[in-house]
């Protein structure tokens, strides 16, 4: 028997149980009891609650737990949110305008048209998360934080961290974003105009349509695009600067030999090349093997790749754009959002994967290559094989 590693989407474990408005009042009164030290019941757990459209302005729910909630359309005026537990929460259309959501883990939320004009986010996690319910694994968006076309006027987010964070169509018109992680954003088409970028890192940020000419800013640029280069240039910005996720090239000699010896002692010895979030642009690499290594994140733009294997590598939003790629192999990668811009791809395989089932199951395993919302804009594509790949939200190319 043949099952996918693949879930459907409407497995989704967002909002599991529907709470009822009395079962709701009570959980906030005894929240509020402890945030008040009245008792000893602990912090109010709302987690997988489905609270679509509830109305609750004003509230105290910092510190409450809401993973996988599903606060869509839900009023959240003046809420006091902070260090709030929502990893993977629904606040698709929310109305959190004026809340606080100061050191909130907001780690894979969806937040797309959300309201979030004058809300204070200083310090919130907002990079990717992926939630496991049993066997189950939710809606791939939910892996990265979505915040597409949300309104975040005058929002405060200093030191916030938006790593990865899906920013596309967002306003975030006089938004403070001093001092935040902005790497590997994604802020297409966003509205910048005096945003206050001071002191935040933005390597790897995809700035197409943004226009940053009006921006605070001594923010951290890297090996920038056209987009950002043309942009930043016409506020005489100067984006010379020293990238600390950069790698040297002797360092990465030693972490591929010691990912050799974990591969081919199954783990005993060696060490898992962890290359996340790291500068590997422009370099050359050759006859490798990266089979299982980590690359989420990574910056490998410009880079010249000839038969290297990436077979169920952990590639992430890892960014290829105009990357020189030749015999490799993407087998069973996990590649969602990664970016292959401009790259030219060619021989290579992006195919599924096929796992023997384990001692004491009957079911082998396919491992599809996760290419969900990936791009391949401008890329030059020959003779590849992407048979069975997850393309789905994938632009630029049919894979025909």
């Amino acid at each position: 028997m043949l099952r996918s590693a693949m879930y459907k989407d409407d497995e989704d474990c967002s909002g599991d149980y529907v709470m009822l408005p009395e079962t709701l009042q009570e959980v906030l009164h005894t929240h509020e009891r402890w945030l008040n030290g009245q008792d000893g019941k602990g912090r109010g757990d709302l987690s997988f609650a489905d609270l679509f459209g509830f109305q609750l302005p004003g509230r105290r729910l910092q510190k409450v737990l809401l993973q996988g909630a599903n606060l869509s359309w839900t009023d959240l005026k003046g809420v006091n949110l902070s260090e709030a537990d929502l990893f993977c929460a629904n606040l698709q259309h929310a109305d959190l305008s004026g809340s606080d959501l100061q050191k909130a883990n907001l780690r894979g939320a969806y937040l797309s048209k959300a309201n979030l004009n004058d809300a204070k986010l200083d310090g919130a996690d907002l990079r990717s998360g992926l939630l496991l319910c049993g066997p189950r694994v939710t809606d791939p968006r939910f892996d990265v934080t979505v915040l597409r076309g949300a309104s975040m006027n005058d929002a405060s987010m200093k030191n916030a961290n938006l790593e990865g964070a899906d920013l596309r169509e967002v306003s975030l018109v006089g938004a403070s974003l001093a001092g935040a992680n902005l790497r590997g954003a994604d802020l297409r088409d966003a509205d910048m105009e005096n945003a206050d970028l001071r002191g935040a890192v933005m390597l790897g940020c995809r700035l197409d349509g943004t226009d940053t000419s009006s921006c605070i800013t001594d923010a951290r640029f890297t090996g920038p695009t056209d987009s950002v280069r043309n942009d930043m240039e016409a506020a005489e910005t100067d984006l010379t600067i020293d990238d600390p996720w950069s790698i040297n090239p002797d360092r990465i000699e030693e972490m591929v030999k010691s990912h050799k010896k974990w591969l081919d002692s199954d783990g005993r010895e060696g060490t898992r090349a962890d290359f996340c979030n790291r500068t590997l642009t422009g370099h050359f690499i050759r006859n490798v093997s990266l089979d299982h290594a980590i690359l989420r994140g990574a910056l490998l733009d410009s880079t010249d790749l000839k038969e290297v294997s990436f077979v169920m590598a952990d590639l992430a939003r890892a960014n290829f754009s105009n990357a020189k790629i030749t015999g490799c192999q993407f087998d069973g990668s996990m590649a969602a959002g990664a970016c292959f811009d401009d790259a030219e791809i060619s021989n290579s395989t992006f195919r599924s994967v096929l796992r023997e089932a384990r001692p004491g199951s009957d079911a082998d395993v396919l491992f599809p290559t996760n290419l969900v919302s990936s791009s391949f804009v401008g890329t030059m594509i020959t003779e590849c094989d992407f048979e069975g790949a997850d393309v789905r939200g994938a632009e630029g190319t049919d894979f025909t």
